[in-house]
């Protein structure tokens, strides 16, 4: 499978937050990272001048971030009749082993993925982060969400962004799983804090289960500060970006 990361954003700001996680997502010292950004316009009937122009506007901040961050950025650009389906070609046919997907919908609605991310996950096969987030900025402070064994995945990536970003990473015990003793082991040589549900307030950054956010309603977070983002990870085949 491609080592590669698709990000696929509507406004460059959140373009930009995506490109952040992404560039986090590669091992530190991993000299190729390569990441394929795909802005699609819903109006099929500008003209090229005004779609080059749209298409400039849209990418030139990534491109800036990118040279910042020393990662390999590619650009995807095209005018759609339906967004969605097009987004759903560009991953089946591209082969990437992520897509990093900012989600539109509003973080209290009982459906938080709503109908296109939703259709995304169910005609795709690609291991999806889905960010909600209020102004991302500095990932200075990383939480996971733990909940069962198949969390561990999650640790890994999450060791993966707090090494880019120099962050501290603690691990949220939602129900004593970390107390398991195949999970106590496993997390024994990590040297990670382990924090109960009611004494964590201070992140900039949750990782969490896509399943266990969308199945465990009392686990969720209430709110997201200011510049805090929550990344829903699903996990197809327990990805880790290549070394």
């Amino acid at each position: 499978m491609n080592s590669g990361i698709l990000i696929s954003f509507a406004q460059h700001t959140r373009g930009l937050e995506l490109l952040k996680i992404a560039y986090g997502l590669f091992p530190e010292k991993k000299k190729e990272r390569n990441v394929t950004a795909v802005h699609l316009s819903p109006d099929s009937n500008i003209s090229e001048s005004h779609a080059e122009k749209y298409e400039s506007l849209s990418f030139t901040p990534l491109k800036e971030l990118s040279k910042d961050l020393n990662v390999n950025l590619s650009t995807i650009y095209k005018t759609s009749t339906n967004i969605t389906k097009d987004i759903v070609r560009i991953v089946n046919e591209g082969n990437y082993k992520l897509l990093l997907i900012g989600a539109a919908r509003s973080f209290f609605s009982d459906d938080i993925l709503g109908g296109k991310i939703r259709t995304i996950l169910n005609e795709t096969n690609c291991n999806t982060g889905i960010l909600f987030s209020s102004q991302l900025q500095d990932i200075k402070n990383i939480h996971i969400l733990f909940g069962r064994e198949k969390d561990l995945e999650l640790l890994q990536i999450a060791k993966r962004l707090a090494a880019n970003y120099n962050s501290r990473l603690s691990i949220v015990d939602l129900n004593g799983s970390t107390n398991q003793p195949q999970i106590k082991q496993s997390l024994k040589k990590e040297k990670v804090k382990i924090l109960t549900p009611v004494d964590w307030k201070q992140f900039d950054l949750i990782l969490c289960d896509l399943d266990i956010w969308e199945n465990h309603s009392e686990f969720r977070v209430d709110e997201l500060p200011q510049g805090g983002g929550l990344l829903l990870i699903r996990s197809t085949d327990g990805f880790i970006i290549e070394a």
